[in-house]
This record gives C-alpha cells, structure tokens and sequence, in this order.
C-alpha cells in the first residue's frame, strides 16, 4: 500500500461505468452535472475513487472510473449516491460496467434478453393449451 494521499492508489478493484440518465431533460441533466462533486463526498466517504468524469449530452450517459477496495464498500457508496440523486429529482440507470480484464456487462441486452426468453416461455405454454 502506497503512503499517497490521492485516494487511488491503494485501491485494488476498478471498473469502468457508464450510466444514463432516465427522464431526461437538459435541467436534470445540468442537475446531475452539479451534483457530481457532492457524489464524490458520498463516494469518498466509502472509500471509492471516481476520475475520469465524461458527460455525453447526446446519449444523455455518464461515464467515469471507479476505484474500490471491496464489491460490498462498492455497493454501499452506489446506494448512497442512488438515494442521494434521487431525493433531488435525478434517476439514472446502470449501462455496462467493464472490469480490469475488459470484462463488459451490458444491462440493456441483458434486460433485453430476459424479456426474450420470458416470451419465449410464454409462447410454449400457449402452444400446450
């Protein structure tokens, strides 16, 4: 462990994020922006790092990578950062994450295919009736 104080270093984990913006206008959208360094009070304050802050207007997505110690500090600054947004009127979505070994979850497709094999499931309980 390095004696750095920028909060990076030590950590072990990393993942690169992008969300979306759900709702959007181009006032929540500014909101989400100006929250950014109360999220990363909420974020540092359990022990996670975010830099490489990217807003994209068009797609209405924010990216960023974040750097942890452990999967449930992870989970805990997410939920404070959820409940944190939300109270202020901003609801954005989990897109992909995408570890160190380029490991890629996309929860559109696989929102996506989840409504796949339900139909599909439907469709042979019809074909039985």
């Amino acid at each position: 462990m390095n004696n750095c104080t920028c909060g990076c270093c030590s950590t072990k984990n990393s993942l690169f994020v992008v969300l979306k913006l759900k709702d959007f206008t181009p006032e929540k959208f500014q909101l989400w922006k100006d929250m950014q360094g109360a999220l990363n009070n909420i974020f540092s304050d359990h022990g996670l790092f975010v830099d490489n802050i990217i807003y994209d207007e068009d797609n209405y997505t924010k990216s960023c990578t974040v750097s942890y110690e452990t999967s449930k500090d992870f989970g805990k600054a997410i939920m404070s950062a959820e409940q944190y947004a939300i109270s202020n009127g901003v609801i954005a979505e989990l897109v992909s994450l995408k570890d160190n070994e380029d490991n890629i979850i996309n929860f559109s497709m696989h929102k996506a295919n989840k409504l796949m094999d339900k139909a599909d499931i439907s469709i042979e309980k019809l074909k039985h009736l």
